[in-house]
């Protein structure tokens, strides 16, 4: 069971590092889409802590790991959320506004 709650954690870091590569090879490509948008960096990096918190992170024991790991995956799944309530929110405005008159030249 240990085996396959590592491994899980494992495979979580190594998305996570993929995302954050990917991040890295197409910088603030959203706010380019859309300017309203603005590049968060996560909380090691809004506090200046990447080295700390990274060493700290590695030191996880597993079932510690493991939470760590579940509760970004819920950060994830949170931060979607919201990106897809904004993107409603821009359309459903856009909406009212041609309603309007104002969408149209």
């Amino acid at each position: 069971m240990q085996r396959i709650v590592l491994a899980t954690a494992v495979m979580l870091q190594l998305v996570a590092a993929g995302s954050a590569r990917a991040a890295e090879i197409a910088p603030h490509l959203g706010s380019a889409l859309n300017p309203a948008i603005t590049k968060v960096d996560g909380w090691w990096e809004q506090e200046h802590e990447e080295d700390r918190a990274r060493q700290a992170y590695w030191h996880l024991p597993p079932p510690v790991l493991y939470r760590y790991n579940r509760l970004q995956v819920r950060i994830n799944q949170l931060s979607a959320q919201r990106d897809q309530i904004d993107a409603e929110i821009r359309h459903t405005v856009h909406e009212q506004q041609e309603m309007l008159g104002f969408g149209r030249q």
